[in-house]
């Protein structure tokens, strides 16, 4: 991907962004990205492209493969319908990826239980996991509440990819249990020549998914997620 200069960035703002939302945006539209840069919505203007970041779904390691960051972060699809203006968003090549909501939760649920470094994700750690010694009390208790979207990495995973008028609204939705393959795909359709290395995992979880799961707390995980795992096609053991 070759580099940004400022006007560039100017250039690519003012054509591609609402102006009645510059403002909220302005940051990610006008900053390349770089090492000391986390966010940056010019690699997805250089790709015409639109990744939506569904947390704990391999997204750190697909957008630093991808963009070298995070664009825009864990937004989901109607933020950037809104940032962006509705020629560029309908052009766009919008995808994502998704995971077994089981799976996912586990790993969502040792993830916040270590210390990242990160002030919201300590507060939302202490609103959810941190109060309870097992994931089987965390699932029979907290997640048999319904303020469990309230949580970035616990809120279904649909949510980031509906649109109002039209459902799920992403040209391609990968999945984490095909990771290598779904990935492949999408770096040939943005004619990026890269590999993808993981990143972000979560440091304290030692278990296969299935081995800290009692039916009970099955059948609470499959109730709270129900949507994912219809639109998605999803099992307990696959």
């Amino acid at each position: 991907m070759r580099g940004f200069m400022p006007h560039d960035a100017a250039r690519l703002t003012y054509r591609l962004v609402r102006p009645d939302r510059f403002g909220e945006f302005e940051d990610m539209h006008a900053t390349p990205p770089s090492e000391h840069t986390n966010i940056s919505f010019i690699p997805l203007q250089e790709t015409r492209s639109i990744f939506v970041h569904v947390p704990k779904a391999a997204g750190t390691s697909v957008g630093r493969a991808l963009y070298g960051c995070h664009t825009g972060h864990h937004m989901n699809l109607l933020d950037y319908r809104t940032a962006f203006t509705k020629m560029f968003f309908d052009a766009a090549f919008k995808f994502t990826f998704v995971r077994n909501p089981w799976d996912r939760l586990v790993s969502a649920y040792f993830y916040l239980r270590q210390d990242t470094g990160l002030a919201f994700n300590r507060a939302q750690a202490e609103k959810s996991v941190t109060q309870y010694d097992t994931f089987e009390d965390f699932v029979t208790d907290f997640m048999a509440r319904k303020d469990f979207n309230s949580i970035l990495h616990l809120r279904e995973q649909h949510l980031f990819l509906r649109l109002p008028w039209r459902g799920i609204g992403v040209d391609f939705v990968g999945r984490y249990e095909s990771l290598h393959d779904d990935f492949a795909f999408i770096a040939k359709r943005l004619d990026r020549d890269i590999a993808l290395e993981h990143r972000n995992a979560s440091a304290l979880r030692k278990h296969d998914y299935r081995d800290l799961y009692t039916p009970e707390c099955i059948d609470i995980v499959s109730r709270a997620y129900a949507k994912d795992i219809e639109y998605f096609g999803y099992r307990f053991e696959g």
